[in-house]
């Protein structure tokens, strides 16, 4: 499970990163390229050093069983909520 999910993120991750950077500089004004791109690449990058740093340290004081249920738990509940999010937007 753990080879095949880090399969889908090799392969989607990237797709995601190139289209992101691609959207700041097609529409960005040349004038404020550098500036929008650098806190483009901030937001895009910053968090998972966050998630990388606190996920280090919880591992250390906590049990690792204790965080792999609590991480299906908050993917499970992420899952739904998109599930319904979807569901509400077809309704529409």
């Amino acid at each position: 499970m753990a080879l095949a999910c880090s399969a889908a993120i090799g392969l989607g991750l990237p797709c995601a990163l190139i289209a992101a950077m691609t959207a700041v500089q097609r529409e960005t004004p040349d004038a404020v390229l550098g500036r929008t791109a650098a806190t483009a690449n901030t937001l895009v990058f910053v968090p998972n050093a966050v998630a990388l740093t606190l996920g280090a340290g919880l591992i250390a004081v906590v049990d690792h069983r204790v965080l792999l249920v609590t991480l299906g738990a908050a993917g499970l509940l992420t899952a739904l909520m998109l599930v319904r999010e979807r569901q509400y937007a077809i309704g529409r």
